[in-house]
């Protein structure tokens, strides 16, 4: 025999011991027969609608991995209500799906559209202003203003689903519930009397919050609003408000309040802050270095550091208690107002930009507006000067310059000048012959004036 019974069964086990070395290739082959058949292979989404609508194209056939897109169109009177399948979303009126990696199908529903006269309205005022847009349906009407229309009450308001902007200034609100208006884009509220808002958080879309001249003493929601650029509540009762979340704030108006505090440091985006008339004893603007017009008028501030804020065009501190201040680093500056404070020196040498100077009010015994050249509007009233040089000042419109203790003025060179005020001071004569623009003058009975514009 060529092969003993011990010798086959070392063959079979040699056999089967080479089929389980190989095992591991035959399993890669398998994957990769799998790869091949995922990038070749196609599956059919199918649509379905119901009789109010319909979705195009009907079905379609995509690769595995591929999204594909649906249009659909509502028939007249009817509007899209819902759409599901394929976990994909919709815009508009087109249904894109999800990456398809098995066959699904797309459902659509359709709604009869609301009309605007089935709306409810509880103020009639309201109302009117809605049909008077001339829209048929809740989903035409995307942007309404309703200004000084008495309007007392905004129910129905929360209908209107598919505003974006909603404008009732002026009106008699003392309540108003936005909850349900989540596409708002812009609010604006002022001149009412509101005393809270409902729904303010849901607006996250919210880009322009304008709530001036309503009677609120805080505002809840507002960190939810992370879009907006503009917030205006100016003319209320606020005490405390929390701003750190709103870091694409442009513009930020909280005048005449009650703020004895506010943190703007994570608000570096602000082009515009407005905070006069409020209880701010200290703030810190360092961070604001876009900032373009700061007006912090009527506070309590003993002083304030602007040197970081070198894009300031406007600057209005009056009203303060400020006895010093640098604004050499503000270069920009067109109109400084620091009238009504107690500053005994400042330095504008730097601010040759200047058109608007407003000092009055101060303790200042001399100044140097030399390099001024850009003045129209210089305003010293109040202060202890004993003589000033306004010769290089020859766009000079306004000058004021009563209650000092000057002896003399040398005008000559001030031809454009429209307004001369120079009373209670201890002026005994004045040349104006050079001065025929000017149309208001306030000097001394006393005084000895040359010129044609003299009284």
């Amino acid at each position: 025999m060529c092969c003993t019974s011990k010798s086959k069964l070392l063959i079979i086990f040699s056999f089967i011991f080479l089929l389980a070395g190989c095992g591991g290739g035959s399993d890669g082959g398998d994957s990769d027969k799998k790869t091949i058949t995922n990038e070749t292979k196609e599956y059919t989404v199918t649509t379905q609608s119901d009789n109010n609508g319909s979705i195009t194209p009907p079905s379609v056939t995509v690769k595995h991995g591929t999204t594909t897109t649906f249009t659909l169109e509502a028939k007249s009177g009817f509007e899209i209500d819902k759409v599901s399948g394929c976990n994909g979303e919709l815009s508009g009126n087109s249904y894109t799906t999800a990456p398809v990696t098995s066959a699904c199908s797309v459902e659509a529903e359709f709604k009869a559209k609301t009309k605007l006269t089935s709306i409810n309205f509880e103020e009639d005022n309201l109302k009117q202003c809605v049909l008077d847009t001339g829209f048929q349906y809740v989903g035409e009407l995307t942007a309404l203003t309703c200004r000084e229309k008495n309007i007392k009450s905004a129910v129905g308001i929360e209908q209107l689903t598919a505003l974006t902007v909603l404008d009732l200034f002026d009106n008699e609100l003392t309540s108003i519930d936005v909850t349900k208006n989540t596409a708002l884009t812009s609010l604006e509220l002022g001149g009412n009397q509101l005393t809270s808002i409902d729904g303010i958080e849901q607006l996250t879309e919210l880009k322009v919050l304008l709530l001036n001249k309503n009677q609120l003493t805080s505002i809840d929601g507002i960190e939810q609003l992370t879009e907006l650029t503009s917030l205006d509540l100016g003319i209320n009762q606020i005490t405390n408000i929390d701003v750190s979340n709103n870091t694409a704030l442009n513009n930020l108006f909280l005048y005449e309040n009650q703020l004895t505090s506010i943190d703007v440091s994570k608000n570096t985006a602000l082009d515009d802050l407005f905070l006069w008339d409020n209880q701010l004893t200290g703030i810190d603007v360092s961070n604001n270095t876009a900032l373009n017009r700061l007006v912090l008028s009527y506070n309590p501030l003993t002083s304030i550091d602007v040197s970081k804020n070198t894009a300031l065009n406007i600057l209005w501190l009056s009203g303060n208690q400020l006895t010093s201040i640098d604004v050499s680093n503000n270069t920009a500056l067109t109109e400084l107002y620091l009238g009504f404070n107690q500053l005994t020196d400042i330095d504008v040498s730097n601010n040759t930009a200047l058109v608007e100077l407003y000092l009055g009010f101060n303790q200042l015994t001399s100044i140097d507006v030399s390099n001024n050249t850009a003045l129209v509007e210089l305003d010293l009233i109040k202060n202890q000067l004993t003589s000033i040089d306004v010769s290089n000042n020859t766009a000079l419109n306004k000058l004021v310059l009563s209650h000092n203790q000057l002896t003399s003025i040398d005008v000559f060179n001030n031809t454009a000048l429209v307004e001369l005020r120079l009373v209670n001071n201890q002026l005994t004569s004045i040349d104006l012959t050079n001065n025929e623009n000017i149309e208001k003058l306030l000097i001394d009975l006393d005084v000895i004036c040359s010129g044609n514009v003299c009284p």
